[in-house]
């Protein structure tokens, strides 16, 4: 286990110094109550005592802009882990998703206001790891969890001072390819998310987002603190609201009701 954290905290540094070399940030900002969203960081989900480990990022490898628009196309990664709070500071891994494809993003000006879109082709596959079995065996059956998608996202950003700002937006998934067949292949979603700066290095977020599940809606909302450090790295402090069919696909019929506290790398 403390090599598994090891190597955890080596990929997360390195994530951390590619994304500071680079003088771009994401055209699309990424959606703060999205389920799924490239982050790295953890939350505690002191209703269940087990903990979420985010790694992953998103990329945008070609840009173009022209007069007051822009365009970008990229790449996604990301790995969504549940582990087991156990004794002795042990945290077994119970189940993993991973998440990849390709994506596209634009974005407006309107005077301050912004519209923006993301659309994305992609993946995500569930395990069961050795964390979820006792005696040898898994306490759950493992099956094979997969599917292929495309998402779209429209935003508008609109600042109503030079402090406080918000992102109403819309969404809907397209599945199109999936295992097991007996999911939702049609979801539609909404949310909106609003920042304040507080100061010139903290600002206050919060974030609300409603999605259409396997057999219920979902709603996550989220509030906390961001710290910046320097021009282009920060620590967010958060808590957040979890209701809805669980995210991780070993337990996608699964109803999943908890709060949680936690941190995300952050750039700005």
């Amino acid at each position: 286990m403390k090599k598994t954290f090891f190597t955890v905290f080596i990929i997360m540094i390195f994530s951390i110094n590619v994304h500071s070399q680079s003088d771009d940030v994401l055209l699309f900002r990424p959606l703060t109550a999205n389920t799924f969203e490239p982050r790295i960081g953890a939350h505690y989900n002191y209703c269940d005592e087990n903990l979420r480990l985010d790694i992953g990022a998103s990329f945008d490898l070609l840009k173009y802009e022209y007069d007051k628009s822009a365009l970008a196309f990229g790449t996604d990664f990301f790995t969504y882990t549940r582990l087991r709070s156990d004794n002795n500071f042990k945290f077994p891994v119970e189940t993993s998703d991973y998440f990849f494809g390709v994506n596209s993003s634009y974005e407006h000006e309107i005077g301050d206001d912004l519209i923006e879109a993301r659309f994305r082709l992609a993946h995500i596959s569930s395990h069961l790891v050795d964390g979820y079995t006792k005696f040898g065996t898994f306490i759950k059956e493992p099956f094979v969890y997969s599917r292929e998608f495309v998402d779209l996202y429209v935003v508008y950003e609109t600042h109503f001072t030079s402090w406080f700002s918000i992102r109403p937006y819309a969404g809907l998934t397209l599945v199109f390819s999936t295992i097991p067949d007996n999911v939702n292949q049609i979801l539609p979603q909404i949310g909106i998310e609003s920042e304040a700066k507080l100061t010139d290095n903290i600002k206050f977020h919060f974030a609300f987002d409603v999605k259409d599940g396997e057999n219920r809606v979902g709603y996550i909302s989220q509030t906390g603190v961001d710290f910046q450090f320097n021009k282009k790295f920060g620590v967010r402090l958060f808590y957040k609201y979890y209701n809805g069919n669980s995210m991780h696909g070993m337990f996608f019929d699964e109803k999943d009701i908890y709060n949680a506290v936690g941190f995300n790398v952050i750039y700005f």
